[in-house]
């Protein structure tokens, strides 16, 4: 009996001189992505061509239907393994939302088939990045809001025409001169503005950050409860956003990966701080950009709330 390994040996049979190294392979693999990508734009599935030729060698030397009696049960359920174990991911990167879900997987289904068809992660690259492009530009997008950082009900009021929210601090209202107590004061600014009024707690641990917060979101129905991030700051989060509703305003971000546990704890809003890391000499408008193109990719709801 003619087994499928013994039929494949004659093809196995010869060596070939290394041409070129597995990262120059690599380079390669991305440089041909990127170039056909641009030539063929509308053909984002490229399937690399050489694979015809190895196909029909085998058809041609009766070998292909052999291979597929005894293999086809094995890559079948190999490509369905596969494409549910991604189906899974994008379903745990859309929280399970239905249309971000079909939208994720409809832009990124170009990806996959190239990965799979050419076993190159290199080849999905141009196409990864194409995917993440669309799934951008579908993800509802808000218009930018401009927030006054002020306790001062003159200037407030001066300027509530032009602005969509407050955000304050225990030292704003400090300066602010007023003699109206805190929480008097806060419902006030709440009474002028419609839009957001961010008011920050004053409380170390997670227990009186809660409490707190629940206090402060019973001022008026607009309070945003701000929170600094750090872990008593992260877990009140998401104990005031899950199990009250409450809509918290996560500050003092200063990375990506702040601003990513910020969304998964349930953050509406994340303020990074890019005037100090202007400061230390660092680009603080890429963090905006690298935060933005991160919540659009992965479909999160926070809002990014540029601070100083």
């Amino acid at each position: 009996m003619l087994l499928p390994t013994d039929a494949l040996d004659s093809l196995w049979n010869f060596k070939l001189p290394i041409l070129i190294s597995n990262f120059q392979a690599l380079i390669f693999g991305v440089i041909s992505g990127m170039t056909a990508h641009k030539i063929v734009p509308h053909k984002s599935d490229m399937i690399a061509k050489r694979l015809a030729g190895f196909i029909l060698k085998l058809q041609h030397d009766q070998i292909l239907l052999v291979v597929f009696k005894d293999y086809i049960a094995i890559f079948t359920i190999m490509i369905v393994v596969i494409y549910l174990y991604v189906i899974l991911l994008y379903g745990i990167a859309s929280s399970f939302n239905i249309t971000n879900w079909l939208t994720s997987m409809k832009n990124m289904a170009p990806a996959l088939v190239t990965a799979i068809a050419t076993s190159s992660s290199s080849a999905t690259i141009p196409v990864t990045l194409e995917g993440c492009k669309k799934n951008i530009k579908e993800h509802d997008m808000e218009y930018m809001e401009i927030f006054l950082d002020s306790a001062d009900l003159n200037e407030i009021k001066e300027l509530k025409e032009l602005i969509d929210g407050i955000t304050t601090n225990p030292s704003l209202i400090a300066k602010s001169g007023h003699k109206n107590k805190y929480k008097d004061l806060i419902s006030e600014i709440c009474s002028i503005i419609d839009g957001p009024v961010s008011v920050e707690v004053v409380a170390d641990s997670h227990e009186e950050m809660v409490k707190e917060g629940l206090d402060l979101a019973k001022i008026a129905e607009n309070i945003i409860v701000k929170l600094p991030l750090t872990y008593n700051g992260l877990i009140s989060c998401k104990k005031l956003s899950t199990e009250y509703n409450i809509s918290v305003n996560i500050t003092l971000c200063f990375s990506p990966g702040q601003a990513l546990l910020a969304a998964k704890a349930g953050a509406c809003f994340i303020s990074p701080f890019i005037g100090r890391l202007d400061d230390i000499s660092y680009d603080g408008l890429s963090l905006i950009e690298d935060i933005c193109t991160m919540y659009s990719n992965y479909m999160f709801d926070t809002k990014v709330l540029v601070a100083s």
